[in-house]
């Protein structure tokens, strides 16, 4: 059952930022996560990736970025600077 199952698995270099929002989103509604604390820590995705050297290692391979620029922390939005 175990080896079927791999061939229904897809890797990816995208860390699937929207699914761990839904997720977290999913958690607070049912009182499993607080609110509160995630806004604290800088809500979601916050800072929880760093693409920094996946976006490095894609751009050698000529693969594009792994999400929007202005969720990676190359971006100047999420290093301070920008408007």
């Amino acid at each position: 059952m175990l080896t079927s199952a791999w061939t229904n698995v897809t890797f990816t270099a995208d860390p699937l930022p929207a699914t761990l929002k839904a997720s977290a989103e999913d958690a607070i509604a049912v009182g499993l996560l607080d609110a509160g604390k995630v806004e604290k820590a800088g809500g979601l995705p916050g800072t929880l990736y760093d693409l920094t050297l996946l976006n490095k290692a894609l751009a050698a391979a000529g693969e594009p970025r792994s999400l929007p620029r202005e969720l990676d922390n190359d971006h100047p939005f999420r290093r301070g600077g920008g408007a």
